[in-house]
């Protein structure tokens, strides 16, 4: 029996090079090397098979990190998304594995959303006779898919990356941005059901940063398309007391909340593989391999290697 890791983590603007910081419009700096080296670190100590990042700045980002940092060991699967900051979702992918790789992005999915403001506009515009002003809105940044068929088997596995539209509602007409997350639900729960049909023997992982809560105590309406999919969250599978279940700090008046906005979610028929002591939430360790406390206050969460905790999710594969 062979085992598939694959660790989910929003790296925090991971910006590792000058010609990445371009298409950032100047909002961020290249990203601090002792985190770098921090985050190499943990890779390297884990051993992961696949990450599944997202706020990484571009593919020079990603390449100057395996070559610099984890010795070229991982092939780059990464293609440019929608996002206006320069933030993309991409894959580093162990060389060794033993998988056929194809990438799919879904960028150009046309969702069923339009800004209520620009919905306005295009009304005005009909009545007037003049063409419609503003088209469906696409995902915020991209659904990057990986589909893996192992060589010589019918072992087949699709993860859905995603990292959703965040909580920021900069235009005043998407109330925390949930309009805007409800469609890419919807149509990430739609182009998994199409694979689902397409490859019924597959294994559906969908991971990322979703930017709101679709599983536990606390849940967010706009991620009822995929709730109604039941699919498995690897850290209710642990069987963790409710607060466990995190990925983030948030900081509101210096009051400390833990949250979870990442996900590994997987099919009930998959169930069976997680290896449960290797899966779950991964805390940040030290220089000296001791494990980090959490955050106090935003100046602690500041000094992390990122804002957000790795998933890591290990699968026994037959």
């Amino acid at each position: 029996m062979k085992s598939l890791s694959l660790l989910c983590f929003n790296l925090e603007n991971f910006f590792l090079t000058s010609e990445s910081l371009a298409p950032s419009r100047g909002l961020v700096n290249l990203k601090d090397s002792q985190k770098v080296e921090d985050i190499a670190r943990m890779l390297k100590e884990i051993d992961v098979d696949i990450c599944a990042f997202s706020e990484v700045g571009g593919r020079s980002s990603l390449e100057h990190f395996n070559e610099k940092y984890l010795d070229s060991k991982y092939e780059i699967q990464i293609l440019e998304g929608n996002s206006d900051r320069g933030i993309e979702i991409g894959y580093l992918v162990k060389k060794e594995i033993s998988f056929n790789l194809d990438l799919i992005t879904h960028k150009d999915k046309i969702l069923n959303f339009i800004y209520p403001n620009d919905l306005i506009e295009n009304e005005k515009a009909v009545s007037n006779g003049q063409p419609l002003v503003h088209e469906n809105q696409k995902f915020s940044r991209n659904v990057l898919e990986l589909q893996l068929k192992e060589k010589n088997t019918a072992t087949q596995f699709n993860i859905f990356l995603v990292h959703f539209k965040s909580q920021w509602d900069r235009r005043g007409d998407d109330f925390r941005g949930q309009g805007h997350r409800k469609a890419e639900a919807e149509a990430l729960a739609e182009i998994v059901k199409e694979r689902q049909t397409m490859f019924p023997d597959a294994h559906m992982i969908l991971t990322g940063d979703f930017n709101g809560r679709v599983k536990g105590e606390q849940q967010d309406p706009e991620f009822e398309s995929l709730r109604k999919m039941n699919f498995i969250d690897v850290l209710e599978h642990k069987d963790l007391p409710q607060a466990e279940k995190f990925t983030m700090a948030q900081f509101n008046q210096g009051q400390r909340e833990m949250i979870q906005l990442d996900y590994i979610l997987l099919e009930e028929k998959t169930r069976s593989s997680i290896n449960k002591d290797k899966s779950g939430l991964v805390r940040f360790k030290d220089n000296e391999g001791n494990q980090i406390p959490l955050p106090k206050t935003l100046y602690d969460r500041n000094r992390l290697p990122s804002d957000h905790y790795p998933l890591l999710l290990t699968l026994d594969v037959r």
